[in-house]
């Protein structure tokens, strides 16, 4: 049966006939080819030739017993190929790639173990497979991630999640959602769904939906946008109340209007009858 282009294009050191806990990786390199041994007309042979002097070596001419009209050389392959098969196993931390076995393939050992780290990248894709990613508001703002990222954002870049600025922080989370959680979902919208977050929140250009974003990170970072431009306005307006207060001074009272002739006169009758 005749195969088609697209298996003669599949590797075949496929994921499904790996051995199980074990990843392969299987290059296509290049190596010098070995010297076949000497020998009447054998490739890669110089040798004196039946010819004459400009000719081609051909099959009518080649280097044989007796032959000394010309110096000719046979050619024949100088490279063959290369099969290099890396592996690793999953299940052990920090597990590399075998290195190459051929020790003159091209590439060479050095390119092939920086090709290798590759081992990284597999590992991350693992993780993201089997991460299920939830979009509970109150879950994402609760990260310890977050936890970190809103301490940067309260005492600058080089603060941690801890002593003083973790007070700040807790504090922070307790006024925003609460105990229960209810308060965040009121600070992010009642339909998240129909919410649009700002540019500042998650990039962009400001116009896409919640219900659009399904990055977890970029939810997070738009609920520590929000909780920490509250806390900003929250602040702001309890300065311009110590500022002004609302309580009336004694400058603030209203003062009394003038009274006229006749109503002192009848304001001091008063008096005198009362005495």
């Amino acid at each position: 049966m005749q195969k088609s282009r697209r298996d003669e294009r599949r590797p075949s050191g496929s994921r499904a006939q790996n051995e199980q806990g074990t990843n392969k990786l299987v290059l296509i390199g290049l190596k010098a080819r070995d010297m076949p041994p000497p020998a009447e007309d054998a490739e890669l042979t110089l040798c004196a030739a039946a010819g004459t002097n400009g000719q081609k070596y051909g099959a009518n001419n080649g280097c044989s017993n007796g032959a000394s009209t010309v110096l000719a050389l046979k050619g024949g392959k100088i490279f063959d190929k290369a099969t290099i098969t890396l592996t690793r196993k999953t299940d052990a931390s920090d597990s590399k790639y075998s290195d190459s076995s051929e020790a003159t393939a091209i590439p060479n050992k050095k390119t092939i173990a920086a090709a290798a780290a590759i081992a990284k990248l597999e590992d991350a894709a693992a993780a993201i497979g089997t991460l299920s990613a939830t979009l509970d508001i109150k879950a994402l703002i609760m990260a310890p991630r977050l936890k970190e990222q809103l301490a940067k954002a309260i005492d600058g870049e080089g603060a941690k999640y801890a002593d003083a600025t973790k007070t700040k922080v807790d504090n922070l989370l307790k006024e925003v959602i609460y105990e229960n959680g209810d308060e965040i979902k009121n600070a992010v919208g009642k339909s998240l769904d129909d919410m649009t977050p700002q540019k500042a929140a998650v990039g962009g250009n400001g116009d896409r939906q919640l219900k659009a974003i399904t990055s977890p990170q970029e939810i997070a970072d738009a609920a520590t946008y929000y909780a920490v431009r509250r806390f900003i306005n929250e602040q702001e307006v309890k300065k311009k109340n110590q500022e002004s207060p609302s309580c009336p001074t004694n400058t603030d009272k209203l003062t009394e209007p003038a009274k006229s002739a006749d109503e002192r006169k009848k304001h001091k009758t008063s008096e005198t009858l009362q005495r």
